[in-house]
């Protein structure tokens, strides 16, 4: 047999895929490309090449831990921006009245709301609006430090079709504010009114204080005989869609069903710690999108005592700005002999980080940064090859 003999004094140029005790790499390539094709190919670089891949890629798996970069507008989403009532100049509105003017804690006061068109004030009546969540109207108020939540439904007044009324009683002397949401022709209208101030009565203890603004990133709450865990994602960027999974117990850790409440199994109105934003948002439907149905968890300590129906429920949010909300989540467990407007409310805080790129621009970005990183280890290792030669 013929055998080809290498000279002593000549170092062999090993082929593709040898070892890395090679001190020299297949000639006819740049450096660059020669070092990059060497640390993917070569079968002793192992530590080498979980390094490269790891400081290439990892940026772009930060990304995806940002949230879906998709469009803020989803199914099950009230999308509306809220509109100041007294900025309308022109179509449609709902303007809030307060009787009497001058509010005191615990006192009954009337909430009226009048739906009209501008310029002029023209009524609109209840029958020319739609039916939603199985209300005409649904009015939604909070105490400005976050630390109340309402979710009323006020009904058209027998003295003015145009005209949704409602008692209520506040609890604690401060400011309240209130958003109205109708909707007409298939349009979601979504208002926000003015504080009402509320004060202090001779009854009332002087000394009284209301609580200030807390805020807890707790991820676990207990409400009367349950427990609600919310999962949120490591990091909630602005503008981007996010996933929230909120997952009812009862206080020895079985999974609750739960029965529709307003047409929902579950209710979710995200408010801005400043009261600049609210969204009202609801499970979307397992028909309208592969993403948007219920997720059922597996539980890792084997058979519950789950009720029958249990499953976790999903919400897909975007928020149009950073900073701290409060989520409000509404529930009616199984069973539990509410009454038909009543439901249980489990409330969260959350933080939305601020991001000035658009997603195509943090994706551009982010892959040069990747390239950068291969390009920069790639040389790095050309170097010690040369070097070792």
């Amino acid at each position: 047999m013929y055998c080809s003999r290498i000279p002593k004094n000549k170092k062999q140029e090993l082929p593709f895929g040898s070892s890395w005790g090679a001190k020299k790499v297949p000639a006819g390539l740049s450096p660059l490309y020669k070092s990059i094709i060497d640390i993917f190919l070569v079968s002793s670089g192992t530590v080498w090449k979980t390094f490269f891949l790891l400081a290439a890629f990892f940026p772009l798996f930060t990304f995806a831990n940002g949230g879906h970069a998709h469009d803020m507008t989803l199914p099950g989403v009230d999308a509306s921006t809220a509109v100041e009532e007294t900025s309308v100049r022109e179509g449609l509105v709902v303007n809030m009245n307060v009787t009497p003017a001058q509010v005191f804690v615990h006192d009954a006061v009337r909430l009226d709301f009048f739906v009209n068109e501008k310029p002029g004030g023209v009524p609109v009546p209840f029958y020319d609006l739609d039916v939603e969540h199985a209300k005409l109207m649904h009015v939604v108020g909070v105490r400005n430090d976050l630390n109340e939540f309402r979710h009323i439904h006020p009904e058209p007044s027998p003295d003015n079709p145009a005209v949704f009324t409602i008692p209520h009683v506040f609890d604690q002397y401060d400011s309240y504010t209130f958003w109205s949401e109708i909707s007409r022709g298939g349009t979601h209208f979504i208002f926000k009114h003015s504080e009402i101030d509320v004060g202090l009565t001779t009854e009332t203890d002087p000394d009284q204080k209301t609580p200030d603004q807390t805020i807890s990133l707790a991820r676990n709450v207990i409400v009367g005989d349950y427990q609600i865990a919310l999962t949120v994602p490591p990091r909630i960027a602005k503008g981007r869609t996010a996933d929230f999974t909120f997952d009812v117990h009862t206080l020895v850790g079985d999974g609750v069903a739960l029965e529709e409440y307003l047409g929902e199994p579950m209710h979710l109105v995200a408010i801005k710690d400043d009261l600049r934003q609210f969204l009202h948002a609801h499970p979307a439907e397992a028909h309208t999108h592969a993403i948007n149905t219920l997720t059922p968890v597996a539980h890792a300590h084997g058979p519950t005592g789950d009720a029958p129906g249990y499953e976790p429920v999903n919400f897909h949010l975007a928020f149009p700005e950073a900073g701290f909300y409060k989520l409000f989540g509404q529930f009616r467990p199984q069973g539990v002999g509410l009454l038909a407007d009543e439901a249980l409310t489990s409330a969260f805080w959350i933080e939305v980080k601020d991001s000035t790129l658009t997603p195509v621009a943090e994706r551009v970005i982010l892959a040069s940064v990747s390239l950068l990183l291969m390009a920069f280890l790639s040389y790095g290792v050309y170097r010690y090859i040369v070097r070792a030669a």
